[in-house]
């Protein structure tokens, strides 16, 4: 069955388009994949130590799909910048010199940030552009460009979000001597399978989600998963819920967790999951209700991913039991999820 608008369906032609989009990122991923890379982004890509410095830019999820690549960057010891395209071209625009690589993600490639940014950089310095479309303002002025090939995408970034983590990861791993990661390549199907069992998902998120306040936890590459989830669980289901470190939260925000609040934390990395669980063992604590989002487990207070545990694929996983968890809030207040009615898919305005 499907959710529209509060009634279920079997009529795929009634689909909502954001649930029509969720439930393409399989087939996203896979066109991804089947791809490639373009020559242009791995030649230019392999020269990243000759650049002064790198600074990686989006707005909203686009800069989030980005953080993983990030700390990958940053643990390899080059000069990396991550930071958002509003803030760069306000207060950070002197971290980008002549000898800058400047990485711009944007699905559509005309959000008003980055078409100022462009404008104001006049073909200086280097810019590697990952978009979705190729016609874009965006890739017109990049020196090279990395397809996300994502197809139409409605409202809420979906399939767009889910293919600049593995576009961008799986090239920053390639910089760094690596391949493609296997777990990347069984990723759609992975996907498909859970997507697969759609009302079970659902029905089990609900169980776990009672009504509360929200926030979304993780910690090292999962931030750009709690981050995420923040964003679109505020857009597709209207609801407010903030993403944040977990070390970030106990710095203070751990001070409002009692029975009025729901933590949805991500298990994470094998490397994370001890100081995660500790936070998930003081929420409890509180009397807060603790929602631990992992591959692995099955109990009440578990939402489980797909079966995808490796660095980059963990966070493709991560973010589905969210997009799904949108649908299930938006549901209880009658709204269609994912439907704007205040802002549009690509925002022109400073």
């Amino acid at each position: 069955m499907w959710y529209v608008g509060g009634v279920k369906t079997d009529d795929e032609s009634r689909h909502p388009p954001y649930i029509v989009d969720i439930r393409s990122q399989p087939d996203a991923l896979q066109a991804l994949l089947d791809a490639g890379w373009p020559q242009e982004c791995t030649r230019l890509l392999e020269s990243l130590g000759s650049f002064e410095r790198i600074v990686l830019t989006g707005v909203g999820s686009s800069l989030q799909g980005m953080y993983p690549a990030y700390l990958r960057l940053a643990a390899a010891g080059l000069p990396v910048w991550w930071e958002d395209t509003g803030e760069l071209l306000e207060h950070d625009h002197g971290s980008i010199t002549p000898d800058t690589l400047v990485w711009v993600t944007s699905q559509s490639g005309e959000s008003a940030e980055v078409a100022e940014l462009l404008d104001r950089l006049a073909g200086r310095p280097t810019v590697l552009a990952t978009t979705n479309d190729l016609d874009s303002t965006l890739a017109q002025a990049a020196n090279a460009v990395m397809p996300l090939h994502c197809g139409a995408e409605h409202t809420v970034g979906t399939k767009s979000y889910l293919n600049t983590l593995v576009a961008v990861g799986v090239a920053v791993e390639a910089a760094l001597g690596a391949g493609v990661p296997d777990s990347i390549l069984h990723a759609p199907e992975a996907l498909d399978t859970y997507l697969g069992g759609w009302d079970d998902q659902l029905g089990s998120i609900s169980d776990s989600v009672p009504d509360a306040s929200l926030v979304v936890l993780g910690r090292g590459p999962s931030i750009a998963s709690a981050r995420t989830a923040g964003l679109i669980i505020k857009e597709a289901a209207r609801r407010p819920a903030e993403g944040m470190s977990v070390p970030q939260f106990r710095h203070g925000p751990l001070e409002m967790a009692d029975d009025g609040l729901v933590a949805l934390l991500f298990a994470g990395s094998d490397r994370d999951r001890a100081l995660n669980d500790v936070m998930r063992h003081d929420l409890v604590a509180t009397g807060a209700h603790c929602v631990w989002i992992d591959a692995i487990g099955s109990s009440p207070t578990v939402i489980e991913t797909p079966a995808l545990t490796a660095p980059i694929a963990r966070q493709v996983a991560e973010i589905l039991p969210i997009q799904l968890l949108t649908v299930v809030l938006a549901e209880r207040i009658g709204a269609e999820p994912g439907k704007f009615q205040r802002i549009a898919k690509i925002t022109r305005t400073l």
